[in-house]
């Protein structure tokens, strides 16, 4: 996870006309690839889904610590985006979102 931070692969993603934000990740299993949308309460990696969601194993995935860690460190990078850009990132990263688990009945 430290590899993350410290290769500066976090980048803060803001909507400079509404100041929102969202943590961008690349992963570092599969090559810089991978690169998932994080925020404090949700990522889009598959680990987030099972480790988090479904198991209950972790509270945080490594790309939602990854990006915590930056921002004590310092180690952020940030990109401004305008209206636009901004919903083409977010419409782009929705695509890559697991689709939701079903709850079991009873």
């Amino acid at each position: 996870m430290t590899d993350i931070v410290d290769s500066r692969k976090v980048s803060v993603m803001r909507d400079v006309v509404t100041g929102q934000f969202f943590f961008s990740v690349r992963g570092q299993n599969h090559g810089d690839s991978d690169v998932y949308t994080c925020s404090f309460h949700h990522c889009s990696c598959p680990a987030f889904h099972k480790q988090v969601t479904q198991s209950k194993q972790s509270i945080y995935c490594k790309h939602q610590l990854a990006a915590r860690i930056a921002i004590s460190l310092n180690k952020l990078k940030i990109e401004e985006l305008q209206q636009n850009q901004w919903k083409e990132m977010l419409n782009k990263q929705a695509k890559q979102m697991p689709v939701p688990f079903k709850q079991k009945n009873g």
